[in-house]
């Protein structure tokens, strides 16, 4: 049995929160323990990464994945950047 720090999955999750800067695109299906794993080696990285603090609970809303979070964050911009523009 492979423990999960050796999984390829999981080291897949640490290599990509490096190589994308954070952004979190996890490639297994839901539900799957590639994607379970992909996640953990995922926040891994997050936690060792000296230029973001991880207070463990508020990283990332709860209930959504990362992907999503990101682009609720996206579009609350482009509507306060588009209400701007408009002056409102």
């Amino acid at each position: 049995m492979t423990r999960a720090h050796e999984h390829p999955a999981y080291k897949e999750g640490f290599r990509s929160y490096r190589k994308n800067k954070g952004h979190y695109a996890n490639p297994y299906p839901p539900g799957s323990e590639g994607r379970n794993l992909y996640e953990r080696g995922w926040i891994q990285a997050l936690k060792r990464d000296p230029g973001k603090p991880f207070d463990g609970e508020n990283q990332l809303p709860r209930g959504r994945s990362p992907s999503e979070a990101d682009e609720e964050r996206r579009r609350k911009e482009a509507k306060e950047s588009y209400l701007k523009r408009k002056g409102r």
